[in-house]
């Protein structure tokens, strides 16, 4: 790892650094060096300050490190972004018309502490804005934010409830230094500011969410992309980082942490997973599509969703929880055999199932919701074997997280007010509309989307969305993607597929990714760290179909390149002799990294695998127990985050079996 003296020369020059050619030339592919140049080539070049006076016409796109290791970290950071969106509201000494716009976010990591190891771990993460404000009064404007929040001073490099760093600012350099004069100030913290920060090379915490949101932009200083940077880092890592999920505690505190916004949870609980010790060979769009082989990727430890339908014409358990103390009877068993979640559903999205009003579907749910959440009704409904009410299992049904399953924003609000902690929606926000194709899907008049959308801002809660191409039985062809196999040689694949079975994979990732971009990019968006993605298995797809995606699943949130994009010339700017070849452009998978939830448990697909011979048979939902063990065990092995069963109990068992399996 390179010194943090080497580092500060660097980062003081005005001037991209040309040194680290040598060192690319050896460890990067003739490939993946022509990418480096064709970045360099299209991105602009940087500014420096104060000889390139700062341009207030337009918006700048700026990168912000958001870390905190004190109290409630989660609920600090979101904190500091709600703070962040309304500069005028919390410091009086901005100007009138300051904006500032969240874009887009990373994933939330938890990593060791640096520098100063003796204190608690850290909650990183990282956000891009739009703003109109100069960089030394957005200085001041965070470190007011930091102040709000709750940070006192302490020691270099301590503990703290909120840090917050400008990383880039658009493509400007602040040096600080000899070789250039400091801007006029009147302030003590306009000394302070060296953009692009100086500790960005040698901090993992603050490349990998960089990584997450903008791998391809080039290091104005360094001259080179922020996934190379990260790649080279990984060399000398030694601390695994994890990343985070926080669900909040829900309903919402009746006061505001600060008048200028709505309230915002504590946090209930967190669910952690690990991120692989090294990116893939496609850690940018144009690179290489290959993606890192399963056995690479750390193992996760899965959890098990348990499926509460309170509903009279489910699939596979309709009216048999449809009373509340049936309903607390399964989720006390569910919670004392190791669920990590409950997910409760008043509509069932069965092929041909009956619509029903939203007012009775809030009404199947909310009640149970409620029962759940009050230690009095818990104790009330059901005794343990010995004829008493265990305090300790009360505890922990109580306090187990509760996802809803529903795609109305209507019932959403409802459970999450109720004390749901998680919103489980199979249209992936996008509601009942007609299904719409691939790229050309257009989401942005959708009212569902944007109304589930500010539902879960108002909540701070977790998202599973789902892959669905509308009526679960229709919609099964995806020839459109068939272009995934004719670029085999781009996407360098590591184990040969069917036809059919790459199209469907494509799909997903195109579809559902363009789903996922709506809901996390741009103005209202969701943070990225409360994103689950779910393929859909059994949802517009065929038998081989759903073995692929199961098969296949880590796949689908792969760090590679998809879509085809359009045929261009490009000529090797490392070998003027070489001829313009035809290369196909493509874009970051939107999925990749998200963690999964895999659902087979009792599905359709399954009694047609059991049709068939030998020994064929017609196995009712309640029969494919063993056919959904097996379809769990592999989940696992592709390191699926969350298993969504109806069976806790011997589903638990074949979690932990394949668990152990998978660490050997």
């Amino acid at each position: 790892m390179p010194s943090s003296e080497n580092i500060q020369v660097i980062q003081s020059s005005v001037e991209p650094q040309v040194a680290e050619d040598h060192e690319l030339n050896l460890t990067l592919s003739s490939k993946e060096r022509a990418l480096i140049e064709g970045l360099r080539q299209r991105q602009p070049l940087f500014k420096v300050y104060p000889r390139d006076a700062f341009d207030t016409s337009d918006l700048a796109s700026v990168a912000i490190a958001i870390g905190s290791n004190l109290g409630d970290s989660c609920r600090n950071i979101e904190f500091a972004l709600r703070l962040l969106e309304v500069p005028t509201k919390v410091d009086w000494s901005c100007p009138e018309d300051a904006q500032i716009t969240i874009t887009d976010t990373s994933f939330l990591y938890e990593t060791a502490p640096m520098y100063v190891v003796d204190q608690p771990k850290f909650y990183n993460a990282a956000c891009m804005i739009k703003t109109n404000m100069e960089p030394y009064k957005l200085l001041e404007f965070l470190k007011v934010i930091e102040n709000t929040v709750g940070r006192v001073p302490t020691f270099r490099n301590g503990p703290r409830a909120i840090d917050l760093d400008i990383l880039f600012y658009d493509r400007y350099v602040f040096p600080h230094g000899d070789d250039w004069q400091s801007p006029p100030t009147n302030t003590g913290d306009r000394n302070k500011l060296i953009v692009p920060h100086i500790g960005i090379p040698e901090r993992e915490f603050v490349l990998r969410p960089l990584n997450d949101m903008i791998p391809e932009f080039i290091h104005p200083t360094l001259n080179l992309p922020l996934w190379y940077l990260l790649k080279k880092l990984l060399k000398y890592s030694n601390d695994p980082m994890s990343r985070v999920i926080p669900f909040p505690h829900l309903p919402l505190p009746s006061t505001s942490l600060h008048p200028a916004i709505p309230p915002i949870p504590n946090t209930l609980t967190t669910w952690t997973y690990p991120v692989p010790s090294r990116l893939s060979s496609s850690s940018s769009s144009s690179s290489s599509s290959s993606s890192l082989p399963t056995s690479d990727i750390p193992h996760t430890h899965t959890r098990i969703m348990a499926t509460l339908n309170v509903t009279p014409d489910s699939f596979s358990d309709g009216n048999q929880h449809y009373n509340l103390t049936d309903g607390l009877s399964y989720i006390r068993n569910a919670a004392r055999d190791g669920a990590s979640i409950v997910d409760m559903g008043g509509y069932s999205t069965r092929p041909g199932a009956i619509d029903i009003p939203i007012d009775e579907e809030i009404n199947r749910v909310v009640p149970v919701v409620q029962a759940m959440r009050s230690p009095d009704v818990v104790k009330s409904n059901f005794n343990d074997e010995s004829g008493t009410v265990s305090d300790d299992l009360v505890s922990q049904i109580v306090d187990t997280p509760i996802s809803v399953d529903t795609f109305r924003w209507q019932v959403a609000q409802a459970a999450l007010n109720a004390g749901a902690n998680c919103i489980n929606d199979v249209y992936g926000f996008t509601g009942t509309s007609p299904f719409q194709s691939g790229e050309k899907a257009d989401w942005s008049d959708n009212e569902s989307l944007k109304m589930m959308k500010q539902v879960a801002r108002r909540f701070c809660c977790p998202v599973v969305l789902m892959h669905s191409r509308g009526d679960a039985g229709k919609n099964k062809d995806y020839a459109e993607y068939d272009y995934v196999n004719d670029i085999g040689g781009a996407r360098e694949v590591k184990v040969a597929k069917s036809r059919d079975a790459e199209n469907v994979l494509e799909g997903v990732r195109v579809e559902l990714g363009h789903k996922i971009k709506s809901v996390v990019l741009g103005p209202g968006g969701l943070r990225r760290w409360m994103i689950i993605a779910d393929p859909g298995i059994g949802f517009s797809k065929t038998v081989q179909g759903n073995l692929a995606l199961l098969k296949y699943s880590q796949e689908i949130v792969a760090d590679m390149s998809i879509g085809i994009g359009a045929l261009n010339l490009k000529f090797d700017l490392l070998c003027p002799h070489c001829k313009a070849t035809l290369f196909i452009e493509q874009y970051p998978n939107p999925l990749r990294g998200l963690p999964l939830l895999i659902g087979t448990s009792r599905k359709s697909f399954l009694g047609e695998i059991l049709a068939q011979s030998p020994a064929p048979r017609k196995a009712q939902p309640k029969e494919r127990g063993y056919a959904t063990a097996a379809a769990v065990g592999y989940a696992v092995q592709q390191r699926a985050l969350v298993v969504r069963v109806h069976d806790v109990q011997p589903m638990m068992d074949v979690v932990k079996v394949a668990d152990a399996l998978g660490r050997v």
